[in-house]
């Protein structure tokens, strides 16, 4: 009866300390690969969620350059929360729940542009450039441009 004992408790087998080092090694790879695709996957959220939000401040700014139709417009930047406040995009009727602008920025510049064919007129368009960063990485930034039309200078005729 021993002998047939004997055979049992040997003829069991189960996995070797290797062997589950190895599984072990496997699976932590495995998990760590996952684990970078996804905060690979959050951080291209968030990243685009930010671009959509400064497309939607630069053409809140944009729009109220255009209704102002002030003659002379300044080249300006700073700080794009006072920036909004100062125009009324966050008033009583908009939530700011979840609006974080801590290290947003603005720059607004502007300059003439002359058509070739009639320089005689001067500049009789301007070119509105706005640029909305949440960064300061050049990648992480919204830029919108706009043009108008302005008066012609002084004594000039416009003929077509």
């Amino acid at each position: 009866m021993n002998g047939h004992l004997d055979k049992i408790q040997t003829s069991e087998q189960g996995f070797t300390l290797f062997e589950i080092a190895v599984s072990i090694a496997i699976l932590g790879a495995s998990f760590a690969t996952i684990l970078s695709l996804q905060t690979s996957i959050i951080n291209a959220y968030a990243r685009e969620g930010s671009y959509f939000r400064a497309a939607l401040y630069a053409q809140y700014m944009m729009s109220v350059i255009e209704a102002d139709n002030e003659e002379e417009i300044q080249d300006r930047g700073g700080d794009l929360e006072n920036a909004l406040t100062d125009i009324g995009f966050f008033d009583d009727s908009l939530t700011r729940k979840g609006e974080n602008l801590d290290g947003w920025t603005y720059e607004q510049s502007v300059e003439p542009v002359e058509i070739p064919s009639r320089e005689d007129l001067g500049p009789i368009m301007e070119r509105i450039d706005l640029k909305v960063s949440w960064s300061d990485l050049e990648s992480d930034s919204f830029n919108l441009v706009y043009y108008r039309k302005t008066k012609p200078q002084e004594g000039t005729q416009i003929n077509p």
